[in-house]
């Protein structure tokens, strides 16, 4: 029989106490055969003599590296294939229907600035009526009127007004920070018909004021507006194909699911580690194949990568209804598979899912899945790795990550004939680009395009810089020397300051000689 020695040392003289724990189980430890030294929460353990496998969940030692995310646009950044979708309800009170107006009494929930003579003009001809006729009551030089919208600093609002000058000089709509103000844009119509006015803006205050004025000081000289809305708009693909934000695509069995972007709201709807979150609304009911995928184009290269491996695929998840989410994926081999397991809660949630690809991948993509009709889902952080698990808050993606655009974007502000001087002045890329660019972009990849009717004796140019702080030394188009209207491409990498906007130049021969075009093909994340 073996025996069981306890030695004392020769130099100490503390006493050792071995404890009993308060329980009435008998218990036995049995000692390891072999010759080492037990150890406690406060010894090392050298990597050389660790063996078996750990979940990756479970370590999470000083410096340690996280697993490379092997998604794209995980961040729901991009979205070149994305419309504008509005958000919530009409911002404008009484913008069609005029309800009030007569007479000296101005329309219901707006604000007179200046005295008119206010008429529901039934036969306005704007296609949309009545429209509303803001006529010079013989007092007051240039009626006017106003109406505030609240607002969400950072957030993308989409403006859409109709107007003509009537008789007027002009007819002036202003859409700006103050009553009056025009710190957004404006506009002044002149030509005597209807025009549709529209414009995308990023709100600086909780307040955002859009003015109208006749001007005119003449008596009974009018102008007309009409179907005044400001709505909250964001990105989406809600078209009836397979377009998603770039790098991604829908899938269905009868029917493509409706995807939006969701602006960071501080942790109901996105979820904190990442600003935006993805909005996804099902339209059909279908146990594998309704949902969202990556990737899109696939390629050798890309199924290659993949042949045999085990890979995990995790996100959050905040659903609507209890057991409608599952993550899944399509190989040659396994076809539509989803997990067993469905979100548990309809608070936020992190899920896994281990799988391992076909050896001889022809297909194959990752996707999250809703199995019932009607329902919202939101999702967070997705992520695909190498290996056995993820775990939650190990969220990460590419520093600097490039995401060239599925299509091309054009510039809301530089894509028209006919400019003049314009200095040094910022472009907000999330509004020019309808929110196909995200907020804090490191950097766009654009074309530029310039001709000027006097280019070839005078200078003429369209440049980028990052910011005051630096020269115009982004993307230049500068068709100086060419001959007249001769154009000058330019494409490259312009900078963008920390709010992921640059600042543009136009240099014009004379009044209305410059053509200038901003095409965006590509982003830099930061």
């Amino acid at each position: 029989m073996a025996k069981v020695k306890i030695q004392g040392h020769a130099s100490g003289t503390g006493i050792l106490t071995v404890t009993a724990p308060d329980t009435d189980v008998n218990r036995t430890i049995t000692l390891p055969d072999s010759t080492g030294t037990i150890l406690d929460e406060n010894s090392s353990l050298p990597a050389a003599n660790l063996t078996g496998t750990v979940a990756d969940a479970r370590l999470n030692a000083t410096g340690a590296v996280l697993k490379e995310n092997l998604l794209t646009n995980s961040g729901f950044d991009v979205w070149s294939n994305s419309t504008l979708e509005n958000v919530g309800s009409e911002l404008v009170t009484n913008g069609t229907a005029w309800t009030g107006a007569t007479g000296a009494t101005k329309p219901n929930d707006w604000t007179q600035h200046t005295a008119a003579t206010w008429t529901i003009d039934s036969s306005g001809g704007s296609g949309a009526e009545p429209a509303l006729k803001v006529e010079h009551n013989g007092t007051n030089n240039n009626p006017a009127m106003h109406q505030i919208a609240t607002t969400v600093v950072g957030k993308l609002y989409k403006m859409s007004v109709k107007v003509k000058k009537g008789t007027a000089s002009y007819a002036w709509l202003r859409l700006g920070t103050a009553v009056q103000g025009s710190q957004y844009t404006y506009w002044a119509n002149n030509s005597g018909s209807w025009d549709t006015l529209e414009y995308v803006f990023e709100a600086t205050t909780t307040t955002t004021y859009l003015s109208f004025e006749a001007t005119t000081s003449s008596t009974g000289q009018y102008s007309h507006i009409d179907t005044a809305s400001i709505y909250e708009v964001t990105p989406g693909c809600v078209a009836a194909d397979s377009k998603a934000f770039d790098g991604w695509f829908k899938n269905g069995g009868s029917v493509y699911p409706d995807l939006t972007r969701v602006h960071n709201d501080g942790g109901t709807l996105t979820h904190d580690g990442s600003f935006y979150a993805l909005k996804f609304v099902s339209t059909e009911t279908h146990a594998t194949t309704h949902t969202v995928s990556w990737p899109s184009p696939q390629s050798g290269p890309i199924l290659q990568q993949f042949a045999g491996r085990t890979v995990t695929l995790g996100a959050w998840i905040k659903a609507d209804t209890i057991g409608i989410v599952k993550l899944g994926y399509y190989d040659n081999t396994a076809g539509h598979t989803v997990n067993s397991v469905a979100n548990t809660t309809t608070s936020w949630e992190w899920m896994e899912f281990t799988f391992t690809v076909t050896a001889s991948p022809t297909n194959f993509w990752v996707n999250f899945a809703v199995i019932a009709t009607g329902k919202t889902v939101y999702i967070s952080q997705p992520m695909l790795v190498f290996g056995s698990s993820i775990g939650e808050g190990n969220y990460t993606r590419p520093q600097g990550e490039i995401v060239w655009f599925d299509n091309r974007v054009n510039s809301n502000t530089i894509y028209a004939l006919g400019y003049s001087d314009v200095a040094a002045t910022t472009l907000n890329l999330e509004a020019d680009s309808e929110g196909a660019i995200p907020k804090g972009a490191k950097a766009v990849s654009a074309q530029f395009q310039a001709r000027d009717s006097a280019s070839a004796s005078t200078t003429a140019f369209f440049s980028s810089r990052k910011d005051a702080a630096h020269s115009l030394s982004g993307i230049n188009a500068r068709p100086t020397g060419r001959a007249d209207n001769s154009y000058e491409y330019s494409t490259g990498w312009t900078p963008c300051n920390s709010d992921g906007d640059f600042e543009y130049q136009l240099e014009a021969s004379g009044s209305g000689t410059l053509d200038a075009y901003l095409i965006y093909v590509g982003v830099e994340l930061r």
